[in-house]
């Protein structure tokens, strides 16, 4: 809502280091997009951290590609359309209060070597991302293959099971958490 939450002092009475030390606060509409702390000891001396907790997952139909391709087929596009339209009003929504970046995974099923996989989800994860640019949509735009290194539904090797074979659109301040096993290089479009 652009509101503060909280802005108050908690005192914790000199628990020793090392204690967990919980914060929280009342209930209020919206969502929590910054927590910031401040946390100050007996002596006065003091640290901060910036926490941006806020994101969301765009809900969407998937697009299908051909085979081994990452151009978009022309009877998939209202599907992007629709996808465009929720991730626009998102970030129309929130934009104003944070600094909000459109994030595009793109993921494979298990046809194909693991680095052929890799490459051919960024791409497709590229002209996704491509393709809501040349709509217009405003938000910065970063993107990502992550191939068949996380799998949806576990499969054997060269399955084709089109549920693996899928895309995330995820509108966040900071880079999304993922449960790939290596650390995403997040590209600009």
């Amino acid at each position: 809502t652009g509101e503060m939450a909280m802005n108050e002092e908690v005192a914790f009475n000199g628990a020793p280091a090392g204690t967990d030390l919980k914060v929280s606060w009342p209930k209020a509409p919206g969502k929590v997009m910054t927590i910031a702390l401040k946390a100050t000891d007996t002596e006065a001396f003091f640290t901060g951290v910036d926490l941006f907790p806020w994101s969301i997952d765009i809900p969407h139909e998937e697009v299908n590609f051909d085979s081994g391709k990452s151009d978009i087929r022309p009877e998939e596009a209202p599907k992007l359309d629709k996808s465009l339209a929720l991730i626009t009003e998102a970030y129309s929504k929130y934009s104003q209060w944070a600094d909000i970046k459109l994030f595009v995974l793109g993921f494979t099923d298990t046809v194909g070597g693991t680095d052929y996989n890799r490459t051919l989800s960024l791409s497709r994860a590229r002209s996704m991302a491509s393709y809501f640019r040349k709509r217009g949509l405003k938000a910065p735009i970063r993107f990502e293959g992550f191939g068949e290194q996380a799998l949806e539904v576990q499969t054997p090797d060269e399955t084709d099971e089109i549920r693996n074979r899928r895309a995330r659109y995820i509108l966040s301040i900071e880079d999304p958490v993922t449960q790939a096993p290596f650390r995403p290089k997040w590209q600009s479009l």
